[in-house]
């Protein structure tokens, strides 16, 4: 089933601190010049690995569009998920439901999240607008801070940090995986093998 997506709030911090980053960077601390730089690059890193990974790291809220209801249950294109906000659709006249919490339960542990029918319910059956009709609003992530993320994916993210800061103007010609080996490593207990 194809899935859209979109960010609804993005993180409202970065799993490592510019203080980390700098060490890690060997910058000085009271050399302040270039701290707008490694802030963007620490975003930029975590971009990269939330990519990789099929990842979201930081406390954010994503909503995710479907093309019609499941067989009894709706894949999420999200890990870890923290809640589900809302499953809304809307139907061929336009217009917008939300389905009841008390119809589906979380799946939170299994890779991938998903949503499944509670007992004795069902999907409802008001036919559906011709695109993106379902809406899951979903907030996901480790956490609000970046003391929630696992240590290995911060030091990922600080060595892409470090090679970006080092190599500015380098293109990079392949992927993380053939590019950083180290940070690959790190990360491959947390890399999400599906399709989305």
């Amino acid at each position: 089933m194809m899935i859209n997506k979109k960010i609804a709030t993005a993180p409202s911090v970065e799993p490592v601190l510019i203080a980390d980053a700098k060490v890690h960077c060997r910058v000085d601390a009271d050399f302040t010049d270039d701290d707008d730089y490694i802030t963007g690059l620490i975003k930029v890193a975590r971009e990269q690995v939330e990519n990789f990974c099929s990842l979201q790291l930081i406390t954010q809220t994503w909503e995710a569009y479907y093309p019609g209801w499941g067989s009894g249950e709706m894949e999420l294109p999200f890990h870890p998920v923290q809640s589900v906000t809302s499953v809304e659709y809307t139907d061929l006249d336009g217009n917008e439901e939300t389905f009841s919490s008390d119809e589906y339960i979380l799946d939170s542990i299994s890779e991938p999240c998903f949503i499944t029918l509670a007992d004795g319910c069902s999907f409802p059956a008001a036919t559906l607008a011709k695109v993106n009709p379902v809406k899951i609003t979903v907030v996901c992530g480790y956490g609000a801070a970046g003391s929630a993320v696992p240590g290995p994916i911060c030091q990922a993210i600080k060595i892409l940090v470090a090679d970006m800061y080092e190599n500015r103007e380098q293109t990079l010609i392949g992927s993380i995986q053939s590019e950083f080996p180290a940070v690959s490593r790190l990360l491959a207990d947390f890399r999400m093998r599906r399709g989305f």
